[in-house]
């Protein structure tokens, strides 16, 4: 199937069912935003997807299943907050989203998450922790075995009590941490480094859904997916220019394309062409074709009569306007042209 114009590549578009928001990006391979005229989405098809007969709109082909699935979903969570001795108050809001519960066992309610539920803490609530906490005492041996219990070599004499730091060693990493005996008895992890490592391997998507997130952003990946913080080579679809921008960056609404960010502030701080055209004027120059900006030499008319180039930045402080009356060199006419020969050559 060879290049088609864009005229056809709308043709296609609108009847398979969906309006154009932006123009043909050029490559039927590349993603085109548009608006699905049956549901009202926003939607980024393929055209070469849709002349090969596949589906237009990835929301309305979810359909009944995708509903049947997220109620199979949710259904499953509050059966596994209710086992964790929670009863969930408000609908699910997914795994990481904050969820209206209370606590059976002392009739707390709060917002938790159902990741915070899974996790492996000694409590599952706060307000049952510090209850417990209150009322439980230590002694140097049940402090010594709880250490060892989550992975933790004592390096310095037990300071006494829960709330003091107390250095120690994580067997598992070889780094050396001041935890508090009371923040690991409620469940927190006995090593920061380790517990960044980890939540930044969770943070690791699939290449599929890390993909398609790109593409919403309007990035079309050439490279394998190298992590959420590692620059990851794409083409902007808009202007086709190479740029590899970070997941992480995008996802927090960052563009994905200096060349067309530097553009886009270029003309936030371009000088309107009537105020540049003013300034020329003020310096004895009539301009002859349409202003680009600062820094592009602006096809001009001097009062002598002869045609420069100057750029508005220097004409503006009165240097570079003509070389015909501000030079020694004669443009327009005859000169003299001197030679000098080495007699001894």
């Amino acid at each position: 199937m060879g290049r088609i114009s864009a005229e056809e590549a709308e043709a296609t578009l609108r009847a398979a069912g969906a309006e154009p928001k932006v123009p043909y990006p050029g490559r039927k391979s590349l993603p085109w935003e548009s608006v699905h005229v049956a549901c009202g989405r926003v939607i980024s098809p393929r055209l070469s997807n849709l002349r090969d007969g596949r589906g237009l709109c990835r929301f309305c082909a979810g359909g009944e299943r995708g509903s049947i699935r997220k109620t199979q979903h949710a259904d499953a969570a509050v059966a596994e907050m209710r086992a964790a001795g929670w009863e969930p108050l408000s609908p699910y809001p997914g795994s990481d989203g904050k969820w209206v519960a209370r606590h059976v066992n002392c009739g707390v309610e709060r917002e938790t998450t159902l990741n915070a539920v899974r996790s492996p803490s000694k409590y599952g609530c706060e307000t049952c922790w510090r209850r417990a906490e209150r009322h439980r005492t230590w002694d140097l041996q049940s402090a010594l075995d709880f250490m060892k219990s989550v992975g933790l070599t004592p390096l310095d004499p037990w300071p006494g009590g829960s709330s003091q730091p107390w250095r120690a060693r994580h067997d598992a990493c070889g780094r050396e941490v001041t935890p508090r005996l009371g923040n690991l008895a409620a469940g927190q992890g006995p090593c920061n480094h380790c517990g960044q490592e980890l939540a930044h391997r969770k943070m690791m998507l699939d290449e599929e859904g890390a993909r398609a997130m790109m593409q919403r952003a309007g990035l079309e990946p050439i490279s394998a997916f190298p992590g959420v913080d590692r620059p990851w080579l794409c083409i902007h679809t808009e202007c086709g220019e190479t740029t590899s921008p970070t997941y992480t960056n995008i996802k927090r609404g960052q563009g994905g394309c200096s060349p067309c960010g530097d553009r886009t502030v270029s003309q936030l701080l371009r000088m309107p062409e009537e105020q540049a055209r003013e300034l020329m004027r003020k310096r004895g120059l009539e301009p002859q074709e349409p202003y680009v900006n600062s820094n592009t030499p602006w096809r001009c008319r001097h009062t002598c009569g002869k045609i420069v180039h100057p750029r508005l930045s220097t004409a503006s402080r009165g240097l570079g306007i003509c070389r015909y009356c501000n030079s020694a060199f004669p443009f327009d006419g005859p000169a003299d042209v001197y030679l000098v020969a080495d007699s001894k050559a």
